[in-house]
């Protein structure tokens, strides 16, 4: 199985689109750079996630801090049938429908929101001493030099810039200043 998941795996157009995954590189539902080998014999070892504002998948490796769980035996089963369906009978139809139920297979708790998701980084970027980040539609950046100035909207932290930038500014409340420009 993990054979046949990989062969998709990495830059270029794959063979098959499957909505949601068009630029994924990837044809069965992964977050991570890479396929990486799922213990599709046991349950207990696989790991679904979820990147908050994109999709669920397997997720073997998360260094990103997403939700983790294993999958309940339902989902575990369904997972496996398409699977097997796609693997058979390899089409655009077969692989929607293990990427749509897939979907459905979430944990017994709330997914974290992409929102939440950003503060609980920015949370974390503040705690370690790092400047705010600024989320670009396909990158995050640390600011990373602490200015002088105070900020204008919350009155208690010092505002933040770019190495290279002097004209951008950003604080952890939200406030950005020039930012657009940058990228």
């Amino acid at each position: 199985m993990n054979k046949f998941c990989a062969q998709w795996d990495g830059p270029g157009d794959p063979k098959f689109v499957i909505a949601g995954m068009e630029d994924s590189g990837k044809v069965v539902p992964y977050i991570g750079w890479f396929w990486r080998e799922v213990p599709f014999d046991s349950r207990e070892y696989i790991s679904l996630g979820h990147i908050p504002g994109g999709f669920i998948g397997f997720m073997m490796n998360n260094k990103w801090g997403y939700d983790e769980w294993t999958p309940s035996e339902e989902q575990y089963d369904g997972i496996l049938r398409l699977l097997h369906v796609a693997m058979a009978n390899t089409n655009d139809e077969n692989l929607q429908a293990l990427f749509e139920f897939m979907q459905e297979c979430k944990p017994d708790w709330p997914l974290t929101s992409l929102t939440q998701h950003r503060q609980n980084e920015q949370w974390d970027a503040r705690k370690y001493g790092e400047g705010p980040i600024v989320f670009l539609p396909d990158a995050e950046l640390h600011a990373n030099v602490k200015t002088e100035e105070l900020c204008p909207d919350c009155q208690g932290e010092m505002l933040w810039s770019f190495t290279g930038n002097t004209e951008a500014r950003i604080c952890y409340c939200g406030y950005k200043r020039g930012v657009d420009d940058i990228g």
